[in-house]
């Protein structure tokens, strides 16, 4: 049998462990607003037309670079453009955050051949995209 003081230990240690688990569970679930880029493309990658769905609020809206506007439930129709068209995105800068917004250039590829550069403004508000601006 442990002794009083061992167990005393033995239980601030499970404590403290069990907190330790706790405040990290808690405290992970906001996602990094890049991850949630990141997360769009790679559902497109993978023709999963409603994950890449999932990354946008009900209210999100897209402006395309010809100035097409997209909201809501419109939304479908750029998702379902990038899985149609999209071969693949190269991002050529990091993620950059300023003022609740994330800006980065990548160049598309489209399934043609095809390539441009395109400059991304995005909002994230509650771990969703509520706004996306790409323009060339």
């Amino acid at each position: 049998m442990l002794s009083k003081d061992k167990r005393i230990h033995l239980f601030r240690s499970a404590f403290i462990f069990a907190m330790s688990i706790l405040l990290a569970a808690c405290g992970g679930t906001t996602s990094d607003p890049g991850d949630i880029v990141m997360e769009y493309y790679t559902a497109i990658e993978n023709g999963d037309a409603d994950a890449a769905a999932e990354q946008f609020s009900e209210t999100a809206t897209v402006v395309v670079p010809s100035g097409t506007i997209f909201t809501g439930d419109e939304i479908s129709e750029f998702i379902f453009f990038d899985l149609q068209f999209m071969d693949h995105v190269e991002f050529q800068t990091d993620f950059t955050e300023s003022n609740g917004k994330i800006t980065w250039f990548q160049i598309y590829h489209h399934v043609d051949g095809d390539t441009w550069v395109q400059k991304c403004e995005v909002t994230i508000e509650d771990d969703k995209i509520v706004e996306w601006l790409l323009s060339n």
